[in-house]
């Protein structure tokens, strides 16, 4: 588990959409930070900062803070072979 920054991150942050279950997930970076905005636990899509990387080979996935300090991994992960 390291820190989201640019040596950390292997997915595509660069608007990438991803279409599961009817749900439109959007990765973006403004200011330097990674952002994916996704369905909460409403249901409602929301703009969640990538805190924590979790694995590397094959998949890496995102964590982000919900309150009260609580991590929660996103259900999308990273194939780090599409990168390599």
């Amino acid at each position: 588990m390291q820190e989201a920054n640019d040596k950390t991150v292997i997915g595509n942050f660069t608007n990438a959409r991803f279409i599961y279950s009817g749900i439109t997930s959007t990765f973006f970076k403004p200011d330097g930070k990674f952002f994916v905005n996704t369905d909460g636990a409403d249901g409602k899509l929301a703009d969640y900062e990538i805190s924590y990387t979790f694995g590397v080979s094959p998949l890496q996935q995102y964590l982000i803070k919900l309150p009260g300090g609580r991590l929660q991994a996103l259900s999308i992960a990273w194939d780090s072979r599409l990168t390599e």
